[in-house]
């Protein structure tokens, strides 16, 4: 895949037309799938804003249709552009929501991740 290669312009390329065939479809899972795919390429590409909506969008989508894992890994990427936006206090506190979320969820790997992220960001 582009974005493990770190082709990043690739990799956005590639989510966005994969966002475009899941929304003619009407997949919403494979749609928020792939905005969280082209948030991570964005944020790589220091695309911030870009990186935030598709983040958010996605967060939308997942809330909508109650997958709390995959909320807490929206919340993980709305706080990676919120830290690289120098909004460190935020990022911690959406790290600290995708800890909640994924430990409701059992998903004990992602809630470390969330406070691992949050202990580099800040108190």
């Amino acid at each position: 895949m582009a974005l493990a290669r770190a082709d990043h312009t690739a990799a956005l390329a590639v989510a966005r037309a994969a966002l475009a065939a899941n929304r003619r479809h009407g997949d919403r899972t494979e749609e928020a799938n792939s905005l969280r795919l082209i948030g991570d390429a964005a944020l790589r590409r220091h695309e911030l804003d870009s990186a935030y909506a598709a983040y958010a969008e996605a967060l939308e989508i997942d809330k909508a249709l109650g997958l709390p894992s995959k909320i807490a890994r929206d919340l993980i990427g709305i706080g990676e552009s919120r830290r690289a936006q120098g909004h460190a206090h935020d990022a911690v506190g959406y790290f600290r929501r995708a800890q909640s979320v994924a430990l409701a969820a059992g998903d004990t790997a992602l809630a470390r991740l969330a406070v691992e992220l949050a202990g580099q960001t800040g108190p």
